[in-house]
C-alpha cells in the first residue's frame, strides 16, 4: 500500500488528494514500529521507498515527518525496535543532504532540523567525527558552519574546535592543508578562519591594549594637581592654571571666565547685589563640584568594570560580527594572518611556507573564481603583508594573478623577487669573478648558480606577463631594458617604447636573424628563451600595428602550431574566408578566456562575410554572447578603471559595430525584397547607419591595430552595401530610384571617407609609410 500511495504522490501527471502526504506519513510512522520484524525484502523496499520519497516528494512538511523519522533511528531514542544498518542510515542522510541544499534550501525549517540532526551525527559517540558516516556527511557540516542561525552556527563550531588542536601552527596547517573547502564553494569562507584561530586565545585573561602608550590615567588617582607637582610647574603654564582653577585660587567659578563686561558689572554693582553675586557664585560652584564628582564615580566603575573584562568578552562578538560583514571578515583576517604568521616558530614557518604553493593553486578554489570578494585574493593580501615576507613560485604567483584577480598583489610579490634576484645576481657575479681563479666552484656550486639564474629568468618573464596583463606598457619596458642580455633588446623596446614601429620591427628581424645563426654554429633550444620569445611578439606587435596584414597572414600559416591566433587575427582582412573559417576551428579547441569575446565576435564576422544560412539569428545569439562574456571578464579585473579596461572597451565596440553591420544587411535585404514586401523605411535605415559610423570614429590615442580593426570591418560591410545595391535591376524599380543611387554612392564616399580619417591618425602616430599605403 505505502509503495502504491508513494508512486501516485511523486507522480506530476497525476491529481492526487490534498491528505495524501499525511497518510503517507502516518503510514511511515507506522511502519517504522513492525521494521523489526520485516523480512530482508520487506525492509529493503520500506526503506527505498522512504529513500524515494525524500529525494523526489515535493511536500515540505512529508519531508519534516520523515526526517524526525530519521533522527530517532540516528539518536536510537525509540526502544525495543530495530535501527537501519550503517548502510541504510547512509542513504537516507545523503538524501536529506541533498534535500536540503538543492529542493528547500529556501526552507529554514527543515535546514535547521536537518543540521540539528547533522550535528548530533557528530557527536555522538558512536560515529565520531572521523568514522565513515561523518566523512559522507561533511559537506553538511560545513554548511552548519556557514549558517545563518547562530546558535547552529555555534554547535557546529564547537565539534570543530573539539576536533582540531589549539596551538596556532595546527590551525594553520589545518586551513591550508588539512581541509578541503571545495563543499563551502562560492562562500567567503575566511569567516570560519577567523573564529578558527581566535578560539585560540586564552579566554579568562584580562583584556586590555597592545601598548602601555595607549593607557590613560584615571582622574580619581592622577597627581597632576598635586601642591608638589604645582611648585615644579612654572606659573603661567597650562597646568599651573587648570590646577589653579581647580583649586579656586584664581576665584573664578569652575564654568568658566567671566566677560569683562560681567566683570564691570559686578564692580559698579551696589553692596546688595554684590552680595547676592557671591551668593550666585558659591551656589553655582557646589553645583559643579557635586557634577564633577558624580562624573568621577561613574568614571571609576566604568574603569572597574573594565579591569574585569576578559579577552572573551571582546573575541566573541567580534566573531559572530565577522558572519555578519564579509568586510570586516576581509580586514580582521589582513591583521590576524600577518600577527599569527610572526608568532610562530621559525621551523613551523618553513613547514607552512613549503605549503602555501600547493594549497594556493588547489582545486577546492575553482568556485572561488567567480566569488567577489574571492578568498585566494584574500589570502594574497594577507600574504604579502606577512613578515618575513613567503617566497612563492614565480608560475604559481602569475596563475594566482591571471584566474584570480590577484593582478596587484602577484605583481608586488614578483617585483619583490627580482629586485632580491638582480642584487643577489650581481653579488654572484663579483664572486665569479673574484673567487673562480682561487677557489673554482664544485659541480654542485654551479648547479646551484644554474638553478638561481633560471628561477630569475622565470620570475622576469612572469613579471613581464602580468606587465602585459595590467597594460602597463612603461613598466614592461623599464624591466626588460634593464634585464636583457642583448643591447639591440633594449634598443628595439626604446623605439617601440616611442612609437618607432618600422625601426623597432627591423632591430627585432635582425636579432632573430643572428640568433638563428649562432643556433647553426652552436645549437641550443632559442624557443625556451624568454628573450627569444619577446622578439617574436613583439615583431608580431609592430605588424600588428603597421597594419601588414598580409605578412603576419603568410607568417601564422608558416607557424600554425604556436601562433594559432595570427591567421584568425588577419584572414578576414585580407579577406582570405577559406583560411578565416579554418583558423575559427583550430582556436575553438584551445581558445583561452580572455579571447572568447573576440573568438565569438569573429564567428559572427565569419558568418556575416560568409553568407552563412541564419546567419541574421546566429550573429544576434554571438553577440548576446560575446557582450556577456565581456561583462564577466570586466567583472574580474580590478575595481578601479585603468589601462587594463581599454582592451575590453575597445572589443565591446567591435561587437556594436557587428550587431549595427546585422541590421544594416536585414535593411538591404529588405531594399532587395519583391515590392510587395518592402519596407518603405529601409534606405532611410541604410543611411542612418553609415553616417552613424563616420560620426562615430575610434580615439586618436588608440593603437593602430584596433583602428585597423574598426576601419577593416566598415570596408567590408560598405563594399557589401555597394554591391548589393548594384545588383539591383534596372527593371526592378524602387520607390525612389534616384534614392538607391544615392545610397549606393554614399557607401563608396563612407568608404573613402574612412580611409582618408585612418590615413590622418597613421601621421599623427608618426606612421608615415602607413600612412602612405
Amino acid at each position: 500500500v505505502l509503495t502504491r500511495i508513494q508512486k501516485d504522490h511523486i507522480d506530476p501527471s497525476k491529481v492526487v488528494d490534498a491528505a495524501l502526504p499525511e497518510q503517507i506519513g502516518v503510514a511511515v510512522d507506522l511502519l517504522k514500529q513492525r521494521l523489526v520484524v520485516m523480512n530482508p525484502e520487506q525492509r529493503k523496499q520500506y526503506l527505498q521507498c522512504v529513500a524515494t520519497l525524500i529525494e523526489k516528494s515535493p511536500d515540505i512538511k512529508l519531508i519534516r515527518a520523515i526526517s524526525c523519522i530519521v533522527e530517532e533511528w540516528i539518536t536510537n531514542k525509540a526502544s525495543g525496535q530495530q535501527a537501519p544498518t550503517f548502510r541504510e542510515k547512509a542513504l537516507l542522510l545523503s538524501r536529506l543532504m541533498a534535500s536540503a541544499e538543492k529542493r528547500f534550501a529556501g526552507d529554514a525549517e527543515f535546514v535547521g532540523q536537518f543540521l540539528e540532526l547533522v550535528a548530533t551525527v557528530y557527536k555522538s559517540e558512536s560515529s565520531g567525527s572521523g568514522s565513515e558516516l561523518a566523512s559522507k556527511l561533511e559537506p553538511a557540516f560545513l554548511s552548519g558552519l556557514r549558517s545563518a542561525q547562530p546558535h547552529i552556527r555555534a554547535r557546529f563550531f564547537e565539534i570543530f574546535h573539539q576536533n582540531i588542536p589549539v596551538r596556532l601552527h595546527d590551525r594553520l596547517f589545518y586551513i591550508m592543508c588539512t581541509q578541503d573547502w571545495t563543499a563551502m564553494g562560492c562562500h567567503f569562507w575566511i569567516k570560519q578562519c577567523v573564529e578558527l584561530l581566535l578560539s585560540t586565545a586564552h579566554n579568562d585573561r584580562p583584556a586590555g591594549p597592545v601598548s602601555e602608550s595607549l593607557r590613560l590615567p584615571a582622574a580619581g588617582t592622577t597627581n597632576m594637581f598635586s601642591p608638589s607637582r604645582l611648585r615644579n610647574t612654572p606659573v603661567g603654564s597650562p597646568h599651573h592654571r587648570v590646577a589653579g582653577a581647580a583649586d579656586g585660587g584664581d576665584k573664578r567659578s569652575a564654568g568658566g571666565r567671566k566677560s569683562n563686561k560681567t566683570t564691570l558689572t559686578a564692580a559698579n554693582a551696589g553692596p546688595a547685589e554684590q552680595a547676592m553675586d557671591v551668593g550666585d557664585t558659591e551656589q553655582s560652584a557646589g553645583v559643579d563640584a557635586r557634577s564633577l564628582e558624580a562624573l568621577v564615580n561613574r568614571h571609576a566603575v566604568f574603569v572597574g568594570e573594565m579591569k574585569q573584562l576578559k579577552t572573551q568578552s571582546l573575541l566573541a562578538p567580534i566573531t559572530q560580527l565577522c558572519h555578519a560583514s564579509t568586510e570586516l571578515a576581509r580586514r580582521t583576517w589582513l591583521e590576524l594572518l600577518p600577527d599569527v604568521w610572526k608568532s610562530v616558530t621559525d621551523s613551523e614557518r618553513q613547514v607552512l611556507g613549503a605549503e602555501v604553493g600547493a594549497f594556493l593553486v588547489s582545486g577546492s578554489h575553482c568556485l572561488q573564481t567567480d566569488a567577489h570578494p574571492n578568498v585566494l585574493l584574500v589570502f594574497m593580501e594577507a600574504f604579502s603583508k606577512c613578515l618575513p615576507p613567503i617566497d612563492l613560485p614565480a608560475h604559481v604567483l602569475s596563475y594566482i594573478g591571471k584566474h584570480n584577480d590577484a593582478y596587484h598583489q602577484a605583481t608586488l610579490f614578483l617585483e619583490s623577487a627580482v629586485i632580491s634576484g638582480k642584487y643577489m645576481s650581481r653579488h654572484l657575479q663579483r664572486l665569479n669573478a673574484d673567487d673562480q681563479r682561487r677557489n673554482p666552484l664544485s659541480a654542485e656550486g654551479l648547479e646551484y648558480l644554474a638553478q638561481l639564474q633560471d628561477t630569475r629568468e622565470n620570475t622576469i618573464e612572469a613579471l613581464s606577463e602580468m606587465y602585459e596583463t595590467l597594460c602597463e606598457k612603461d613598466l614592461w619596458s623599464a624591466l626588460w631594458q634593464g634585464t636583457c642580455r642583448q643591447p639591440d633588446t633594449a634598443l628595439a623596446i626604446a623605439y617601440q617604447q616611442q612609437g618607432c614601429f618600422e625601426q623597432a620591427q627591423g632591430v627585432y628581424e635582425k636579432l632573430v636573424a643572428k640568433a638563428q645563426e649562432d643556433y647553426v654554429t652552436v645549437p641550443f633550444a632559442p624557443a625556451s628563451s624568454a628573450e627569444f620569445k619577446l622578439w617574436e611578439n613583439q615583431w608580431i606587435k609592430c605588424a600588428k600595428e603597421l597594419g601588414s596584414w598580409s605578412l603576419l597572414l603568410e607568417f601564422g600559416q608558416n607557424n600554425a602550431a604556436e601562433h594559432p591566433y595570427i591567421v584568425m587575427e588577419s584572414a578576414w582582412r585580407i579577406p582570405n574566408w577559406d583560411a578565416f573559417k579554418e583558423s575559427l576551428a583550430t582556436v575553438e579547441r584551445c581558445c583561452p578566456d580572455y579571447l572568447c569575446p573576440r573568438y565569438n565576435t569573429y564567428r559572427g564576422i565569419l558568418a556575416i562575410g560568409h553568407n552563412e544560412e541564419n546567419s541574421h539569428t546566429k550573429v544576434d545569439r554571438l553577440v548576446d554572447t560575446s557582450l556577456h562574456q565581456i561583462a564577466n571578464l570586466w567583472r574580474h579585473y580590478p575595481s578601479i578603471v585603468s589601462l587594463q579596461h581599454v582592451p575590453l572597451l575597445q572589443q565591446m565596440q567591435l561587437v556594436y559595430e557587428l550587431q549595427e553591420a546585422n541590421q544594416l544587411h536585414i535593411c538591404v535585404e529588405q531594399v532587395m525584397a519583391a515590392p510587395a514586401t518592402r519596407s518603405n523605411t529601409s534606405l532611410h535605415d541604410v543611411k542612418n547607419f553609415t553616417k552613424l559610423w563616420r560620426q562615430r570614429q575610434p580615439n586618436i590615442w588608440d593603437d593602430m591595430s584596433h583602428w585597423s580593426d574598426i576601419v577593416m570591418f566598415r570596408h567590408h560591410q560598405y563594399q557589401m552595401l555597394h554591391s548589393a545595391l548594384d545588383a539591383v535591376p534596372a527593371g526592378q524599380q524602387t520607390p525612389d530610384r534616384t534614392a538607391l543611387t544615392s545610397t549606393q554612392l554614399l557607401g563608396v564616399h563612407s568608404t573613402a571617407s574612412s580611409i582618408i580619417h585612418y590615413a590622418k591618425v597613421c601621421r599623427r602616430q608618426s606612421l608615415f609609410n602607413t600612412c602612405l599605403d
